[in-house]
């Protein structure tokens, strides 16, 4: 997916649950150095997501990479958090704001901000 001037790649995956069926959803966009990232767009998007398709969590996160999205044969560093939204009991989303995608910390700050909430971590 994706088009020339603005590369992307999504996967989805769908599980059946007990509660009925969880998506999975990941959707990745190449950046180019000097080109800035639209972070102030993400709490729109997370409300347009809820309002529209039922959307219960989202986990934005940043790391450096190639601006085609192709991988090179070698570690390159993991993506680090920038926000989270999550929909709360009142069926509003609550966005959070965890650092710019360069600190490490923001793990951390999710972590203790998921530990609030009673939430599982990302992935688990």
């Amino acid at each position: 997916m994706g088009r020339p001037d603005r590369p992307a790649l999504a996967t989805v995956r769908v599980l059946r649950t007990t509660a009925g069926v969880e998506e999975d959803i990941t959707v990745t966009f190449g950046y180019g150095a000097g080109e800035s990232v639209p972070f102030e767009r993400i709490e729109k998007l997370a409300a347009e997501l809820h309002a529209e398709h039922g959307l219960v969590s989202l986990l934005t996160c940043l790391r450096p990479a190639r601006r085609d999205l192709t991988v090179p044969a070698r570690l390159e560093p993991p993506a680090v958090p920038v926000t989270f939204s999550v929909a709360d009991t009142d069926e509003a989303v609550r966005h959070h704001r965890l650092g710019d995608g360069t600190d490490p910390g923001a793990w951390t700050r999710l972590r203790e901000l998921m530990s609030a909430r009673g939430e599982q971590r990302p992935g688990s």
